[in-house]
């Protein structure tokens, strides 16, 4: 019964994506009052002017991008995952056939981060591209109907990757004190209590010298990158550079990363790392880095978390 319910409100909402241009072209907001056509969907719909103006954005992106349209029609894939690989195909046929595939047979994690892929080997200046990231920054807070607070950031990878490297050292630690204390919470609890924590360290560091003690890093950010691409200033063909976990990154801003940079030397054969040994329990940093240098998401079949558990199958917590 829910997956006959899924498949109809997948079409539904399929339709109403494809139908989203037309409504536009009639005009129809207009006589309602609303300033332009997001405002009348929302409030038809019961949603926010943001859903509305995406699915707009959608509705008109799918004219270069018939396959896509066709997948929709059929209910083989959601909005979701046709906003993706319309954004990640960008008018290319090839690339939205392959991104089609990765949408039918695997996440939306998955096909997130092969868009993601494939736009930055389509992006003729990255580096102008991340400039217009730059630009285009936003960070906004607001509380919702039960009062929760919520925090919103969208920006560069290269800013990104700053961020998710103290933000996980933090949330490590929250879990070891949690952990002291008794308590057992969500990572996400945790991450939210680091978070908080970063500004309020800096409160009460306000008056004090910030050039005084030094800290080791706990966490590394693992850059992938093709020698040859770093040599040459961009990417080729099926050659990397990204940040893994979050995303690709033009070759001027690895190469700014790599001077900031803790560096390890992974030995490769293939795709696969070859001979990183340690008989202790826990893994050891080189064992963490040649495991994200070849999985940067969790191998687990059906997990589509970025920050990996090195013993997923039977939790650490769960046997200490």
């Amino acid at each position: 019964m829910w997956n006959a319910f899924e498949r109809i409100e997948r079409l539904a909402a399929n339709a109403k994506t494809l139908l989203a241009q037309r409504v536009e072209e009639a005009a129809a907001w207009r006589q309602r009052g609303h300033r332009d056509t997001a405002e009348g969907m929302a409030k038809q719909s019961g949603t926010t002017r943001g859903a509305a103006k995406r699915q707009l954005a959608l509705s008109k992106r799918l004219d270069a991008h018939p396959a896509t349209e066709t997948a929709m029609r059929r209910g083989e894939i959601s909005p979701a995952q046709a906003a993706l690989v319309a954004a990640g195909a960008n008018g290319n046929a090839a690339a939205e056939r392959r991104l089609l595939d990765t949408a039918r047979s695997s996440t939306v994690a998955a096909l997130r981060q092969e868009a993601a892929r494939e736009r930055a080997k389509a992006d003729p200046d990255p580096e102008e591209t991340e400039r217009r990231m730059h630009e285009e920054r936003r960070a906004r807070s607001w509380t919702d109907e039960e009062g929760r607070w919520h925090f919103n950031a969208t920006g560069t990878v290269r800013d990104g990757s700053h961020v998710a490297r103290v933000l996980e050292r933090l949330v490590n630690e929250e879990f070891t004190n949690a952990r002291r204390e008794g308590r057992r919470e969500e990572r996400e609890a945790y991450a939210f209590d680091a978070f908080v924590r970063v500004f309020r360290d800096h409160d009460r560091r306000a008056d004090e010298n910030p050039k005084k003690g030094h800290r080791c890093p706990s966490y590394l950010s693992i850059l992938r990158v093709d020698y040859q691409a770093l040599l040459r200033g961009r990417v080729e063909g099926d050659e990397l550079c990204e940040v893994a976990g979050l995303g690709p990154v033009p070759i001027p801003t690895a190469r700014d990363l790599l001077g900031e940079s803790v560096l390890k030397l992974v030995v490769t054969k293939g795709d696969d790392v070859a001979n990183v040994t340690h008989l202790g329990r826990g893994p050891k940093v080189a064992q963490k880095i040649a495991l994200l240098w070849q999985s940067p998401c969790c191998s687990v079949e059906g997990c589509t978390r970025t920050r990996i558990e090195f013993d997923h199958r039977e939790p650490w917590a769960s046997t200490k």
